[in-house]
């Protein structure tokens, strides 16, 4: 019996093997045979290519567009709905009997180049994909014509990337970038924001506000601890500096707050004699002061934190309900985590206190011991407020200090010449997940150093993995530190009824964010690729080309072409008017499309129209110069409606707006995701054309 995977057909006596069990015996073959290699040669690998290429291909397509089908992704035991391409992309695994291991290769190598596009412009996977499967199918039947003319693949990978960059200068100069116009600013980025959110109008408003309040696009987008999604205003300094416990918290939101508020930093883990020597006089003072004292380290020691800290701040809890030291931590495990530690330093106005300088405190207060607060003479707690009543300090650098805690003694100390500033918030909001920092009394020409140092650190990475042709965490996080380095940004919370629709979520409203900072940055223009077709047709019919050049520009405005048509399939179907040139005329092909498509015939530009229909037919008649016994009267012209829609978009510069069934400029996207959709397409064009072959090593070996 044949089995469920395997499925057979009988006719009679014969057995009629399904196409998928032939496939899979082909490939048992193919990896099974001896010797078996680890290597796929170069007609196998390419054929791959172009199979996983048209299949991921297809199954986006179905999704793109306003009028695209969502595709429902399921994680047991959760489900949800999507429409973004690349959230589908990448829920997308190669499950095929030893063949997976190929078309995981491919599939990962696509997932690279369609990451960067994703993480710099938020958009365009769906483009990239479906534009480079019409590409390389138009590639394909041209193949012999570049045969002909010894073109080799590499040539082309070449000629596309000169075509590419040419066709980018333009994109740049047709670019729209954003006036002193604030209204038109907020009506730009709200069209971005719906057409790249497929048309999520909560989101849409959520944005629109953010950058009518705060004027700029720092945006960053993170999970809610609720089904809710929302946002927030964030003026200061957000941080991952966390409290270390709820005794701390005095808000109803779980926040401690504090509008005064000494700050000490550590890069290492506190122990107990950082604590015992350091930490505790030093908060005395503050408390005299009538101030709290924070402290933030990597981590503390169990037996610090848990005998000595809490013993001492329950004490104090007890008779006050409240607590003057706040323990805070602030994982500063990777490179952009330690510069953001240092940047909320500077913003206090304080030096980190590294490994070496705490145990030289240590070791002096051992050797001074008769002063319980000699670990205060390396600290600088001036901050402009004379007349302390607890503490002076005057401006030769002479300290007063405490000896016990009844006040009576007071002796003189010089400060050390180690001596470091206390760090200084005028208000912060502490929680068990971030910090919020403001009202800072740093030095600004340090901060403006900082900041430029952050924004060089983000576009220098941003470079090396669009390099790399891949986008990772890295690059997300210092975009984070750049845009908390503004000291005014947005948070946008994002809710779901299950943590797999809170993730996919998030992954759209990330989406969106990038798109509206990517026009913001980089201005805008015409979407569904509408300039860019437009820049190559002008191109193409006013430049001097050699015929390489101009079949690959033909060939790139075809794959740009299926993109557009697909959207618009999506909506309308593949509607085709039977044309014949001695009897229809334009007002003939305008009824057909207002009756079967809805759309009236005053939306189109009857010059341009008539020009196309010039074009037909001459196309028309060239047909029959070259074929002269065909039957003029019998022989019909089918005319692609999508592709007259898509040709007027062209000729007139406007897009077709499903929402209203008219052509207008409304549909635009970021300039930048023209030109990441290019460069994507002439990156994955060359694994098409150019993979000679695959070796496959480690685990996975065949």
């Amino acid at each position: 019996m044949p089995t469920e995977m395997e499925p057979v057909i009988k006719t009679g006596e014969l057995v009629q093997k399904s196409e998928r069990q032939l496939e899979l015996e082909e490939r048992r073959k193919f990896f099974h045979g001896e010797p078996l290699l680890n290597v796929v040669k170069k007609d196998e690998f390419q054929k791959r290519v172009a199979k996983v290429f048209k299949e991921i291909s297809d199954i986006l397509a179905c999704s793109f567009g306003a009028s695209g089908a969502p595709t429902i992704i399921s994680k047991y035991p959760y489900s949800h709905v999507t429409k973004d391409g690349f959230t589908i992309f990448k829920n997308i695994t190669c499950d095929i009997e030893c063949g997976s291991i190929i078309d995981s290769v491919i599939a990962n190598l696509i997932g690279d180049i369609c990451g960067r596009l994703n993480y710099k412009v938020g958009d365009g996977t769906t483009t990239a994909i479906v534009a480079t499967n019409a590409i390389y199918e138009a590639y394909y039947e041209n193949k012999e014509f570049f045969e002909r003319n010894n073109i080799l693949p590499r040539d082309i990978v070449k000629e596309f990337t000169k075509l590419k960059d040419h066709i980018v200068e333009q994109i740049k100069k047709e670019a729209v970038h954003f006036t002193d116009d604030k209204e038109e600013m907020l009506d730009t980025i709200e069209k971005i924001v719906r057409i790249s959110s497929n048309g999520d109008e909560e989101l849409t408003r959520m944005i629109r506000e953010i950058y009518d309040k705060i004027g700029y696009p720092s945006i960053t987008a993170e999970l809610s601890k609720d089904a809710v999604t929302r946002y927030q205003i964030i003026d200061g300094f957000r941080t991952g500096v966390m409290l270390t416990d709820k005794i701390y918290e005095n808000t109803d939101d779980g926040f401690f707050d504090s509008n005064n508020l000494d700050v000490i930093i550590f890069d290492h883990r506190v122990d107990t004699k950082a604590y015992e020597k350091i930490i505790k006089p030093l908060n005395i003072v503050c408390k005299a002061q009538g101030r709290e004292l924070m402290v933030i380290a990597p981590t503390y020691s169990d037996n610090t934190i848990q005998n000595e800290i809490r013993k001492d701040i329950l004490s104090e809890y007890k008779e006050t309900r409240k607590s003057s030291l706040i323990l805070c931590v602030c994982k500063a495990q990777t490179a952009n985590a330690k510069r953001s530690l240092a940047d909320l330093a500077m913003l206090l106005n304080t030096t980190i206190i590294d490994r070496n300088f705490a145990q030289d405190i240590i070791a002096d207060c051992i050797n001074n011991s008769a002063n319980p607060f000699y670990a205060c003479t390396y600290f600088n707690f001036n901050r402009g407020i004379e007349n302390l009543s607890y503490i002076k300090q005057s401006k030769e650098g002479v300290i007063q200090a405490v000896f016990d805690d009844s006040n009576s003694e007071l002796e003189e100390y010089p400060m050390h010449e180690k001596c470091i500033d206390v760090g200084f918030t005028g208000k912060v909001s502490a929680g068990e997940n971030y910090s919020i920092f403001s009202d800072f009394h740093y030095n600004e020409a340090l901060y403006n150093k900082f900041l430029d140092d952050a924004k060089t650190t983000m576009d220098d990475l941003v470079e090396k993995y669009a390099k790399l042709g891949t986008f990772n965490y890295e690059v997300t996080e210092a975009m984070k530190r750049y845009s908390s380095l503004q000291l005014m940004t947005a948070v946008i919370e994002v809710g779901g009824d299950s943590e797999l629709s809170q993730a996919m979520l998030k992954d759209s409203v990330e989406d969106a964010i990038r798109a509206a900072e990517s026009a913001y940055n980089n201005g805008y223009i015409l979407g569904c690729n509408v300039t860019t077709m437009k820049i190559i047709d002008d191109i193409v019919n006013n430049e001097v080309l050699s015929d390489v050049s101009e079949k690959l520009y033909r060939i790139l405005c075809i794959g740009l072409s299926k993109v557009y048509g697909t959207v618009l399939s999506n909506a309308f179907g593949n509607p085709k008017f039977r044309y014949n040139v001695d009897k229809n005329t334009t007002e003939d092909l305008l009824s057909y499309i207002e009756e079967t498509m809805g759309i009236k015939s005053d939306v189109f530009n009857m010059e341009t129209l008539n020009e196309t229909f010039d074009t037909l037919n001459e196309g028309f008649n060239n047909y029959f110069k070259n074929n002269p016994d065909a039957e003029r009267d019998t022989t019909y012209w089918d005319i692609n409606i999508i592709d007259v829609l898509i040709d007027q978009s062209v000729k007139n510069s406007v897009v077709f707006d499903l929402s209203t069934k008219e052509f207008n400029k409304d549909v635009i996207n970021s300039a930048a995701t023209d030109i990441e959709v290019l460069t994507a397409v002439v990156d994955l064009m060359s694994i098409l054309i150019t993979g000679n072959q695959l070796i496959v090593t480690g685990k996975h070996n065949f």
